[in-house]
C-alpha cells in the first residue's frame, strides 16, 4: 500500500518539488553524523551496561569487549543504524533531513517503501565504509595520502548530482529514489490556505 505524502501537495496531482541541491545535502550529511555517532554510543552503552548491571557481564573482563561479543555489538549497531534510517525514510525525513527541509521520495512522488528504504541505505553504506574505513586510517596514518583515495567512492556518488538530469545522487538514481528540498514552512501553509 502506498502511503500518500502530506504537505502542499494536492490530491491527484503532486507537487513536484525542486531536487535537493548539493550544499544542503553535504549540511544535512554533517548533521546526520552527529546523529549517528550519538545512536552508535548509546548502543554500545548499553551493550557495555546491561550485562553488568544485570549481573551477567563477566568481572575479570572489565569494560573490554572481545571475541563474539565485539561482532554482536557491532551487529547490534549496524542493525539499530539501519533501523533509524529505514523507518526514517518511510517517513521521509530522518531528523537532520527535517532540518534542512529535505525529503526522500521515490521518483513517482511517494514515501519511499521498507525495502526501498533500505535498498537506498545499502546503496549509500557501500560508497560510505571505504571513507569510514579511511577516516579511522589517517587517525594513525595522517601523512599518507593513499588514505583519502577511500574518501572517492562517496565523493563521486555525491557529485553525480552535478551531472544527473534530475540532480539525484548515485545511490538515489539506483535505488529509484529522489531527494527533493520542501519550501519554507509559510509557504507550505500558504500553498495549502
Amino acid at each position: 500500500m502506498k502511503q500518500a505524502l502530506t504537505g502542499p501537495e494536492k490530491a491527484g496531482s503532486p507537487l513536484r518539488l525542486p531536487s535537493a541541491p548539493l550544499w544542503r545535502r553535504l549540511a544535512a550529511m554533517v548533521y546526520e553524523a552527529l546523529l549517528v555517532a550519538a545512536l552508535v554510543l548509546l548502543t554500545g552503552l548499553a551493550f557495555q551496561v546491561l550485562p553488568h548491571l544485570t549481573g551477567l557481564g563477566q568481572a575479570e573482563a572489565g569494560w573490554r569487549i572481545t571475541g563474539s561479543a565485539r561482532l554482536v555489538l557491532q551487529a547490534s549497531i549496524a542493525l539499530s543504524l539501519a533501523a533509524y534510517f529505514g523507518l526514517s525514510w518511510r517517513h521521509g525525513q530522518t531528523l537532520a533531513m527535517r532540518a534542512w527541509r529535505l525529503r526522500i521520495q521515490t521518483t513517482k512522488g511517494e514515501l519511499p517503501t521498507g525495502r526501498r528504504a533500505l535498498a537506498r541505505l545499502a546503496l549509500a553504506s557501500l560508497l560510505m565504509l571505504p571513507a569510514a574505513m579511511a577516516a579511522l586510517w589517517l587517525i594513525d596514518h595522517g601523512r599518507d595520502w593513499l588514505g583519502w583515495i577511500g574518501f572517492a567512492p562517496i565523493i563521486a556518488g555525491l557529485l553525480w548530482s552535478r551531472i544527473d538530469s534530475d540532480r539525484q545522487a548515485a545511490f538515489d538514481r539506483l535505488a529509484g529514489t529522489r531527494l527533493v528540498l520542501l519550501p519554507p514552512v509559510s509557504a507550505a501553509r500558504s500553498a495549502t490556505s
